[in-house]
């Protein structure tokens, strides 16, 4: 199978992620594992890098709303929504941008799984127990 640009920006990534001993998953996707965090990486066919995580759960919907605005509004460059699971709201996070280098791919991926940490710390503060990863 011939390797297209976009497969190729994941192929030199997960090179990179290797030579740094730094764990990644390619089934259903391409995951990485930064700390305990899982960020999901998708490059479209144009070029562009889709970075989505989750950072919590929680059942009420009020709350799942609230804790999301409060993210927005704290982090510009992120879209941040509840999206409904079977009894409870998973917070769900993504940032898109356009793919410039492997270096700064890793250092977005990194800051990605920085920012799911202290979302939901912002969450367990805002929500208490009712807050779980």
């Amino acid at each position: 199978m011939k390797s297209t640009g976009w497969t190729m920006i994941l192929d030199a990534y997960a090179a990179f992620l290797t030579s740094l001993s730094i764990p990644f998953f390619t089934t259903n996707g391409f995951s990485v594992k930064i700390w305990e965090t899982m960020i999901e990486v998708a490059v479209s066919r144009s070029g562009m890098i889709t970075l989505s995580a989750y950072i919590g759960l929680i059942t009420d919907l009020a709350a799942a709303e609230q804790l999301c605005a409060n993210l927005t509004a704290a982090w510009e460059g992120y879209k941040i929504w509840p999206e409904k699971y079977s009894g409870y709201y998973e917070i769900e996070i993504e940032r898109i941008f356009p793919f410039t280098d492997i270096a700064s791919l890793h250092e977005k991926v990194v800051a990605m799984a920085a920012t799911v940490e202290e979302g939901y710390q912002i969450g367990k503060d805002m929500l208490g127990k009712e807050f779980v990863k």
